[in-house]
């Protein structure tokens, strides 16, 4: 079971980079457990530092997070129905590189083996068909575009120019598409008197916050599946020896950087 978590931790946390095609975008302390025998016992996996801002944004050249291209590609015809999805060439999340196919990288075949990863690790099929669900609608709101909408009164907000890729994100996602919409193009103020007001959004802080609200869910995505992983890997019985290995990625200059880029 300890080995059969990289396929996961692989394909929900590396991408491709300008220096590698398999580059770990996250940081992980790995434990393995041993008996007195110095028998694998067991393992744990603590993640640090996930780069969430790739999830909405790439260098040219370089790929989102693998599970993207994996789904995109490897679904099945029912999957595929379920989920509405396409090719990755038609979600912006996947094609902000410029980059969605990688030598070397068979990402139908990885995401075969992401899904027997699954089953070997004993994950429940509805929170796999949910975690599908989840990564398909960030790519389907990453589509959602916004339009100006002008006030002689008060600065410009927006609203949703296209409101298809919205509905199929709040339909995989089980939430209601106006309180959805509302989410991306407001954002709450809180007052004097601990009072909260909303207040709207032109479309360049609308895109913000769609892109925020997908760096934020993907990133609990993987803190679930980390736990899950440890979960399923955890010894039966109490062992007192133990392997720890760190693994810091490589953190990279981009083009673009940001505050997360500033703080490393």
């Amino acid at each position: 079971k300890v080995f059969d978590a990289n396929p996961i931790l692989e394909g929900f946390g590396n991408a491709k980079t300008l220096r590698n095609n398999n580059s770990s975008r996250f940081g992980k302390y790995v434990e393995i457990f041993m008996n007195d025998e110095l028998q694998l016992m067991g393992g744990k996996t603590t993640n640090y530092l996930l780069e969430k801002v790739r999830v909405a944004r790439q260098a040219e050249g370089e790929r989102n997070y693998h599970i993207f291209y994996m789904l995109t590609k490897g679904c099945d015809r029912n999957l595929r129905q379920s989920l509405e999805l396409g090719q990755p060439e038609q979600y912006y999340y996947c094609n902000s590189g410029n980059c969605t196919t990688v030598p070397g990288i068979n990402d139908k075949g990885d995401f075969d083996d992401v899904r027997e990863a699954f089953k070997t690790l004993e994950f429940n099929e509805k929170d796999v068909e949910s975690i599908y669900r989840i990564v398909a609608g960030i790519l389907h709101i990453g589509n959602v575009e916004f339009e100006r909408v002008q006030s002689n009164y008060a600065d410009d907000t927006s609203k949703v120019k296209n409101r298809s890729p919205l509905a199929t994100a709040a339909k995989l996602w089980q939430v209601d598409a106006g309180e959805l919409e509302k989410g991306v193009t407001h954002k709450a103020l809180v007052m004097p008197g601990n009072k909260s007001v909303e207040k709207g959004l032109n479309p360049e802080f609308a895109r913000d916050q769609r892109d925020s609200l997908c760096k934020f869910v993907y990133a609990k995505i993987f803190d679930w599946l980390v736990v899950q992983i440890n979960k399923s890997m955890e010894p039966k019985k109490k062992v007192h020896k133990s392997i720890g290995i760190l693994d810091i990625f490589g953190f990279e200059i981009f083009q673009r950087n940001s505050l997360e880029q500033l703080f490393v």
